[in-house]
């Protein structure tokens, strides 16, 4: 998959995600209160996680991942109830700044696992979209303990969630459809016995009900497999930045629909955070805080490091050996670290079906060396 395609994917999956704060207010406004919605959310994605791998015939997992993928699901789980118990402790505002940890924690997290690149030029893009967040959101008048201790569960979660689904997406070379269904299964089952056993209010009328189904189909369906599929092509750091503008959008969407209000503080904050994804967006080189040597900053494969020469080498023979190339899908395929690559091998191949008068001169000098 092309880098920009990614770039793209990831960007309209984080604009369906900003839309479930408005369609969740018409579920409340509706009958509805958010335990509910938080089951029928879960139910109904997974559901339709199922239907495509039962139509892809894709219900047969690699050996080791079932366990890992259902571990990722008690992290997605402990992801949505941070939110949800904290919205109702705490100021909305004040959760969602603490959540929004969790792209520092999928990049530096990335950088150490999986080796993406990891420069001060992409710390200072996360941090330029974090103030753009705090402007955009507001800051809280009040900073409750629960309210910081739930958020900051939350972007732990999705920070770990999203560094080892991609590394479970990579190890076992599957796709976001593979990996989805699994994930969300384990959360959907105790959502349930929760709801059977505590009970649950729904909402009272069809505009509810239809209220909800867009927060199962357009802001978690649709827009979960958008956001893995960036995951998995461009990188868990890159994804998670790119992933900034939604609480930017949600906030034009409740000014436009729920006629909310919208200060020029807001519009700053948005103006941070898409100038941060522009940035982000514009591959360049930066120092690396790894080995402080030049990198990608923008780079989504943790192969793409292996473009660039390593210290000590020469401009020949390290280049060679440190260099990737792309192929047109996206992945990465190491070059021969000899200079001449495969050039030379199937010259020599081609040499030794010669005979020795038919053999050039480099053949009898290579034969002879």
């Amino acid at each position: 998959m092309p880098r920009s395609v990614g770039f793209v994917i990831v960007l309209v999956g984080a604009c369906f995600l900003a839309t479930n704060g408005v369609f969740s207010a018409f579920y409340y406004e509706h009958g509805g209160e958010p335990a509910s919605l938080v089951f029928l959310r879960f139910a109904g994605a997974a559901f339709g996680f199922w239907v495509l791998a039962f139509i892809r015939r894709a219900w047969r997992f690699p050996p080791g991942l079932v366990p890992a993928a259902l571990a990722l699901g008690a992290l997605q789980f402990g992801t949505a109830w941070g939110l949800l118990d904290g919205f109702s402790r705490a100021p909305v505002s004040l959760v969602i700044l603490i959540f929004y940890i969790y792209p520092l924690i999928t990049t530096v997290g990335a950088g150490l696992v999986l080796k993406e690149p990891l420069t001060v030029c992409r710390l200072v893009l996360l941090a330029l979209g974090v103030a753009g967040i705090a402007l955009a959101v507001g800051v809280p008048g009040s900073a409750p303990a629960a309210g910081i201790a739930l958020g900051l569960l939350a972007g732990i979660c999705l920070g770990i969630n999203v560094v080892a689904g991609r590394y479970l997406m990579l190890r076992h070379s599957v796709s976001a459809f593979d990996l989805l269904p699994l994930v969300w299964l384990g959360p959907t089952v105790v959502l349930a016995l929760i709801a059977l056993t505590r009970g649950v209010t729904f909402a009272s009328d069809a505009t509810g009900w239809w209220s909800a189904a867009a927060v199962m189909t357009i802001g978690t369906f649709i827009a979960m497999i958008l956001f893995w599929t960036g995951v998995r092509h461009i990188g868990a750091g890159n994804t998670s930045l790119l992933s900034t503008v939604e609480p930017f959008v949600a906030v034009l969407l409740a000014f436009a629909i729920l006629d909310e209000s919208l200060t020029a503080l807001q519009l700053a904050g948005g103006a941070m955070i898409l100038t941060a994804v522009v940035a982000i967006s514009i591959p360049s080189r930066g120092v690396s805080l790894r080995s402080g040597s030049p990198g990608p900053t923008g780079a989504g494969s943790s192969a793409e490091l292996g473009r660039w020469p390593a210290r000590g080498t020469s401009p020949r023979r390290g280049a060679g050996a440190a260099r990737a190339q792309m192929r047109k899908d996206g992945s990465v395929r190491a070059e021969s670290p000899h200079p001449l690559g495969r050039w030379q091998r199937r010259s020599r191949a081609e040499d030794s079906h010669r005979t020795g008068a038919d053999r050039p001169e480099r053949g009898r000098a290579d034969a002879h060396a």
